[in-house]
């Protein structure tokens, strides 16, 4: 086995990605839409290696020696890489959405398991619980968690109080729950008339009240006839600068609206959607699942140590992020660690094990190292991204 493998990742092209924003990481002659870049065992688009003078999947590499692979995890996650690694690229807003906690995860795969696993009817494609943490490389926005109830009332009242006067009485008693239930809930026609109705009254406010406003405008005119396009009027509009992070737990409804970034998140593909899409919607499993308090969403930036690492704290049992700075002090890990994904979005730089020749890793490369490759030591001017197996026992 080796002390480092290269990999070759895969990118996914949806209607939301971008056509330029990726371009330090992929090449893309015909000018598609790239969306995401994922780093991983995922068997939808699983990342290569080379090995013996072939090339494998990630996940056959880890299954031939999961323990010098993955360190003294292995058993816990299966002998498998328990989290995916992506760079998201969204120039056009995400479905509005929530994932599954693990008992949700379990119970809602159980009870959709006579359909296909790629029915489009599915919520539930794994019995995985979904958490992930978004880290912004550019400046990043998005709509995370409920916003207080009394500014949630007032900025309806602003703009919808004709449409909507009896519903956002609901909001005087904080009820959330079923302010958000009976507004997806409306009819076709209510709905075109409540947005009708919002467009002329925020028309005159726009740049003098809430940021809100515009962004509802742009999402109406792009999803018309979508009642959830006046989701930034209820969920937090945040904007991420580049190194800023936000820990996106289960739960917690939200969806991304612009900006380049470093997503980590559990092996998972359990979706509920509210909105914004032409996929699946399910109405009843999204209360069912949906955390409904408000959720004070605060960005973060952690401190650097003295090794260059600032380490990202997150809720997640399976996964581990950092970003680290090497620059004229070399950056130099521990010896015991689980396995780390090396991924370089800025410089250059060389990485050095105590035994054998160094090895150069450039902007836009990744690589694993495995858990029993030991200690190394990251030399160079670069900016790198670390993803980890989480270790309990280290």
């Amino acid at each position: 086995m080796k002390n480092i493998y290269y990999l070759k990742n895969k990118v996914q092209e949806y209607e939301w990605g971008s056509k330029t924003m990726m371009s330090a990481f992929v090449d893309n002659p015909d000018g598609n839409r790239l969306a995401e870049l994922w780093i991983g065992t995922h068997p939808k688009a699983p990342s290569l290696v080379s090995e013996n003078g072939k090339e494998i999947t990630l996940g056959q590499l880890i299954q031939a020696n999961p323990d010098f692979m993955l360190g003294p995890s292995a058993s816990r996650f299966q002998n498998g890489l328990p989290f995916l690694m992506k760079i998201v690229s969204v120039e056009n807003p995400l479905s509005i959405q929530v994932h599954p906690n693990e008992e949700q995860a379990k119970s809602g795969f159980a009870r959709e398991s006579a359909l296909p696993l790629d029915s489009p009817e599915r919520n539930y494609r794994d019995a995985n619980q979904k958490s992930e943490i978004i880290c912004a490389l550019s400046d990043f926005t998005l709509l995370c968690g409920f916003r207080k109830p009394g500014e949630i009332y007032d900025l309806f009242k602003m703009t919808v109080h004709r449409g909507l006067k009896e519903e956002i009485e609901l909001l005087k008693k904080r009820n959330i729950k079923d302010f958000f239930h009976t507004l997806l809930n409306f009819d076709r026609v209510r709905r075109k008339v409540l947005l009708s109705e919002f467009v002329a009254s925020a028309s005159s406010r726009i740049g003098m009240q809430d940021e809100a406003f515009p962004l509802c405008m742009e999402l109406i005119d792009k999803y018309p006839g979508d009642v959830t396009a006046l989701m930034p009027l209820m969920l937090n509009l945040i904007k991420l600068k580049p190194g800023e992070a936000l820990n996106i737990t289960t739960g917690c409804l939200h969806t991304y609206i612009n900006g380049l970034g470093i997503e980590l998140m559990t092996n998972s593909d359990n979706v509920v959607r509210a909105g914004l899409t032409s996929k699946h919607i399910d109405l009843q499993e999204l209360m069912n699942i949906t955390a409904f308090e408000p959720d004070i969403t605060i960005p973060y930036r952690p401190e650097r140590n003295s090794n260059g690492l600032a380490a990202y704290e997150t809720d997640a049992s399976e996964f581990t992020l950092a970003e680290i700075e090497v620059r004229q002090t070399p950056f130099v890990s521990p010896q015991e660690r689980g396995a780390d994904i090396l991924l370089c979005v800025d410089g250059s730089l060389q990485i050095t094990f105590l035994e054998g020749s160094p090895s150069d890793i450039k902007q836009g490369e990744s690589v694993i190292v495995p858990s029993g490759a030991g200690s190394y030591r990251l030399s160079g001017k670069a900016s790198v991204f670390k993803a980890s197996v989480y270790a309990a026992n280290l």
